[in-house]
């Protein structure tokens, strides 16, 4: 910076234009932005990665439960059949 006569960027002018100012603003929206969308992406990256181990966590229906439900609707089915049949 001593090269252009200023001690940091926000002092950089030409012609009464004080640019520095303009980019030393910018590079500050630029490594604000950067860290929130850091920030939200590690967020978004815990949440997935909670939700994975919920769903591992719960355990899967016993095929033998699921049979025998599937079942008795069925006999409950037949059976509200014969009755209609029946009147």
């Amino acid at each position: 910076m001593d090269a252009v006569g200023a001690k940091d960027l926000a002092e950089l002018s030409a012609g009464g234009i004080k640019y520095g100012l303009f980019l030393s603003a910018v590079l500050n929206f630029i490594v604000v932005a950067f860290v929130i969308f850091v920030l939200i992406k590690s967020i978004e990256a815990a949440k997935r990665k909670t939700m994975r181990q919920q769903a591992m966590a719960e355990p899967a229906p016993d095929p033998a439960v699921v049979a025998q439900e599937n079942l008795i609707a069925s006999m409950d089915r037949l059976t509200r059949a014969v009755e209609s049949q029946g009147r």
